[in-house]
């Protein structure tokens, strides 16, 4: 649930980037405007697990903390986000018994500075800058 997600999200910390991991693809239009509504430093994003790519990873900024909303069946997205990012346990919504679990998400929480640097080398090339001769 896009809305139960976006309550859990505003009390995260600062700048927090949200991603809603769902199939089908969660409407984004209304829960992004919500979560502007209750916290103007956040974002959100609203993906299929198929967009959850070691590139989609590896090219989010690791200067801000993030909240990887995904569904609980979702085992692929998981361990993908989980070898970039050192994620705190999981937490499901203190609201289980009000919303289908169909319908429910977990929360991934990478803090500030918790992206996982070996991960990233591996997909960034490098460019070699040799000085010219007389420099």
């Amino acid at each position: 649930d896009s809305v139960d997600a976006v309550l859990r999200a505003a009390d995260l910390d600062e700048n927090t980037f949200v991603v809603l991991v769902g199939e089908p693809v969660v409407d984004g239009n209304v829960p992004s405007h919500f979560l502007n509504f209750l916290r103007a430093d956040m974002t959100l994003q609203s993906i299929t697990p198929q967009e959850v790519t070691q590139r989609y990873l590896a090219d989010l900024p690791a200067i801000r903390p993030y909240a990887f909303f995904v569904a609980q069946n979702d085992a692929h997205s998981i361990n993908l986000i989980r070898e970039f990012f050192y994620l705190r346990p999981p937490e499901i919504t203190p609201n289980y018994e009000e919303i289908p679990e169909d319908r429910q998400f977990v929360l991934y929480y990478a803090p500030m500075g918790s992206v996982r640097d070996t991960a990233r080398a591996k997909n960034i090339q490098l460019q070699i800058i040799t000085p010219q001769a007389g420099e």
